[in-house]
């Protein structure tokens, strides 16, 4: 059975957000606590537009190299 990352996840792209430079930064500085930082930077998500097929299409190779590690 896989071990379930331990922590917070992005609430875009489910990466676990172990380390405090993993999160996302709100408006002011502060670390936004529901997205990483490549979703989520001074305030605004860094890719808006995208779609969920495009999401799922960056992210679960990323998410596989994560498991197999």
């Amino acid at each position: 059975m896989d071990a379930a990352p331990q922590g917070p996840q992005c609430q875009s792209c489910g990466m676990p957000m172990a380390r405090p430079e993993n999160f996302g930064t709100n408006a002011d500085g502060s670390r936004n606590e529901d997205y990483c930082a490549y979703c989520f930077q001074a305030g605004e998500l860094t890719a808006p537009n995208m779609t969920l097929e495009q999401m799922a299409s960056e992210v679960i190779p990323k998410l596989k190299r994560w498991q197999s590690a």
